[in-house]
């Protein structure tokens, strides 16, 4: 008579109280060979207080692991706008400073091509310089003479 007062559970009511389908339970139960206290009719299996308190401990032990490792919700329409607002935010900063870098860089190539252009202006006049005409050089050189000698012509003429 002891017996009859103790509550008894089947896998499907152990399912919904622990809040799983009865396929888990029955593999829970398959997994860890736990035996029913009686069978009643079409076979069904009735497991007891402790059974159903270690199943229902070890869903929730289950579900608090599943709930901290990963707080997965679904997105939705306003959560997948504003990330990729914030993407496109985050590409118009980088976009901003790759265009300043290039005009440094621009700034840069053109004083460089500057810089040559005066090298090579100044490299021109040096060798225009040094390359004077020969003639020239001779003229400077024999007018002279030809003062003395025509000043010691008239002396001596």
């Amino acid at each position: 008579m002891a017996q009859s007062k103790r509550k008894t559970y089947t896998v499907s009511q152990m399912a919904r109280i622990c809040g799983v389908t009865v396929a888990s339970v029955s593999k829970y139960v398959k997994r860890h060979s736990l035996k029913p206290i009686e069978t009643g009719k079409n076979n069904s299996k009735y497991f007891d207080e402790a059974v159903l308190s270690e199943i229902r401990s070890y869903y929730k032990d289950k579900s608090e692991k599943q709930t901290s490792s990963d707080n997965y919700r679904p997105a939705t329409k306003d959560d997948i706008i504003s990330e990729l607002r914030s993407r496109i935010d985050e590409l118009t900063a980088t976009n901003e400073l790759l265009r300043h870098e290039l005009d440094v860089k621009n700034k840069q190539i053109d004083s460089a091509i500057r810089l040559a252009n005066q090298a090579q202006q100044l490299d021109l006049t040096t060798h225009q310089q040094t390359s004077l005409p020969e003639k020239a050089v001779k003229s400077t050189v024999e007018e002279p003479n030809e003062k003395k000698k025509s000043f010691w012509s008239f002396l001596k003429g």
